[in-house]
């Protein structure tokens, strides 16, 4: 299978790692090996995009539609998905704006975008935020993935084991049987089984370039639909109850959900170097967009309507100790096959990034992307400090970093092209490309702009809409923060998030 045989051209950077550290510098940017081509077609760039939608943020949703009432969570995922999907399309633009690469030639990443527009000092910060904001999504959901898998091994054969590091032991897991679970209560470190055969599973496929990973995310997606439909069904059988949900309620938590539910704008750089040129942007993202808001709605309010009162984030953790079975089963199988195949979507972006933007070369890369993580997380297996720091994480840097760093990247790139000397000639010729409005040219490539042409042809409105996106995605992120601040401090309240 080529997959396979993907997989093990990329092992031996493992291999090889410690002996060609002298030698990694040397790299050469533009490598087969270290990148993926242009092959992902308008199906792969659905699931895919999809796939990065769908994660930990729409467990929270059926929590929030019982706290806060029907109106205002179906309004915020209305209006984010829009939001969010704006910011996909216009940092694509903003990439093709960059001299010599109007047909996405030249390999772009996310923070060397940033390095192009505003120069090193902004790519440093960029990288640094870039990269912390990923591993931490990234080690967050490896403990979520290994915690469910040693529940799963209690669940299936009644029990599975750790190693102990002091005082060196293996210690068998410990059921507790409510809908907080962790199979190991103490306090001391552990590596467990669940870790370790998450770790074989997952830890190969980082190694992988995007276009390779695919065929992986067919199977997460096809996993996303059909228990999807399962826990429908499951709703439907415990019996929905409307008044489970009231028409307005408690708002506190319902901007961060829904805003950690759609951080995934920072992947889409990374899938648009490998689509192929008749892949139109502006429909793979809409569509991919506009397909998952409808099943957040719909899994939020079907599953408020199905339990009475939900006492957790995770739904699927209150289903797991509260359903038939083959719905418990499906739950585990859902958070490993969903979460769990998406370690290494993160993993290989973090690897594009920092191999792209030459901070280190091809093999320290992939070790950084895909080992480090792996590495530590397992340090963090019981602790629920690290959780708390990403929720903030997630908040603070990913809202910034995914809703308003690319309304910046825009309008730069716009003033870019606006600001040309030859102002008449520049603009002749960006009309032109505008009225084609994502028109195939001869060798099949389709032209990308963020806005439709009546739009596109005011400049008034292109800098006006990401000027007031940006202003005030910042200030509900600035204001949601210091309500759970207020929150935490003088109500000691927990907030989802």
């Amino acid at each position: 299978m080529e997959t396979s045989s993907n997989l093990r051209e990329n092992l031996p950077l493992l291999n090889s790692m410690i002996n060609d550290v002298g030698n990694d510098s040397s790299d050469e940017v533009v490598e087969d090996k270290a990148l993926g081509k242009k092959t992902i077609t308008f199906f792969g760039s659905f699931v895919l995009t999809v796939n990065n939608v769908s994660g930990p943020g729409m467990l929270a949703l059926p929590l929030v539609y019982q706290t806060a009432g029907y109106i205002t969570p179906t309004i915020a995922l209305i209006a984010i998905c829009i939001v969010s999907s704006l910011a996909s399309t216009m940092i694509c633009e903003a990439m093709a704006l960059v001299p010599g690469n109007k047909k996405f030639t030249e390999r772009l990443e996310f923070a060397t975008v940033i390095r192009h527009y505003f120069g090193q000092k902004a790519y440093i910060l960029a990288q640094i935020f870039y990269n912390l904001s990923l591993q931490t999504l990234n080690i967050s959901s490896i403990l979520v993935t290994a915690q469910v898998m040693d529940e799963l091994l209690v669940y299936v054969f009644g029990n599975s084991y750790a190693l102990q590091v002091w005082p060196p032991a293996f210690v068998p897991a410990v059921n507790k049987g409510d809908d907080n679970v962790v199979p190991f209560v103490d306090d001391n470190l552990v590596f467990t089984l669940g870790y370790l055969i998450c770790m074989v599973i997952c830890m190969p496929m980082g190694f992988l370039n995007l276009d390779e990973n695919i065929y992986f995310q067919y199977v997460s997606f096809l996993i996303l639909v059909v228990l999807l439909v399962e826990f429908a069904v499951q709703f439907f059988l415990n019996g929905i109850e409307t008044s489970y949900v009231p028409l307005y309620g408690e708002q506190t938590t319902v901007l961060g959900v829904v805003i950690f539910a759609y951080t995934y704008v920072v992947t889409i750089p990374s899938w648009c170097n490998e689509k192929k040129d008749n892949v139109s942007i502006n429909k793979a993202i809409w569509v991919s967009t506009l397909t998952c808001t409808a099943a957040y709605i719909c899994f939020g309010l079907l599953g408020a309507m199905a339990y009475s009162s939900i006492s957790t984030g995770n739904l699927l953790s209150y289903m797991a100790v509260n359903s038939p079975p083959f719905t418990t089963f499906c739950v585990y199988i859902f958070s490993l096959g969903v979460i769990g195949l998406g370690i290494p979507l993160f993993s290989i972006i973090i690897r594009y990034n920092l191999y792209v933007g030459g901070v280190f070369g091809n093999r320290w890369s992939a070790f950084w992307g895909t080992v480090f993580p792996w590495l530590v997380s397992w340090l963090l297996y019981q602790g629920n400090g690290f959780n708390n720091f990403v929720n903030w994480a997630s908040l603070f840097i990913n809202g910034f970093i995914n809703f308003v760093v690319p309304f910046v990247l825009y309008l730069k790139a716009k003033s870019t092209v606006w600001n040309k000397k030859n102002k008449f000639s520049v603009n002749k010729n960006y009309w032109e490309q505008i009225n084609a409005d994502e028109d195939l040219d001869d060798d099949g490539f389709v032209e990308h702009f963020s806005f439709p042409p009546f739009i596109e042809k005011r400049k008034l409105l292109l800098k006006w809409i990401p000027t007031v996106l940006a202003i005030i995605v910042s200030f509900v992120i600035v204001v949601n923060i210091n309500t759970d601040l207020i929150y935490l401090i003088f109500l000691h309240e927990d907030v989802v998030g």
